[in-house]
């Protein structure tokens, strides 16, 4: 008898899954994301090959080892983004003076209090800007 309700069990179990995985696969498949990538030097480039992305991750943000944020809202990109309806996003980094750091992204992952800053900070940027 608990083999028969172990066996409905898992029968019901495989149905249900491969029902899911059918309709996450078609719905991920139906909207690909292509994510591009926007620095200072991309003013140029971005208005000209905008159409092959729906989205872009604008590189001018930085992260100092207390998890302060420096840097500045590329504003003309973001208008520009919104107007031909690719989503902007804000990158933050962990350079310091034009080279990668990884003692600040280390700080910044495993200090508390860096950690909360950084976040609190990042929130603060994407509400405000």
């Amino acid at each position: 008898m608990n083999y028969r309700k172990a066996l409905k069990a898992f029968a019901v179990t495989a149905l249900l899954a491969s029902a899911l995985s059918v309709s996450v696969t078609k719905s991920y498949a139906a909207a690909p994301t292509v994510l591009g990538y926007y620095t200072e030097d991309s003013t140029e480039a971005f208005p000209k090959f905008h159409s092959y992305m729906n989205q872009i991750s604008t590189d001018t943000f930085n992260t100092d080892m207390s998890g302060n944020i420096v840097g500045k809202v590329p504003t003309q990109a973001v208008n520009y983004a919104n107007s031909v309806k690719v989503l902007p996003y804000a990158l933050v980094s962990n350079y310091r003076n034009h080279d990668w750091d990884s003692n600040i992204a280390h700080n910044v992952l495993t200090n508390p209090t860096a950690k909360s800053n950084l976040i609190k900070n990042m929130l603060n940027l994407v509400k405000k800007k």
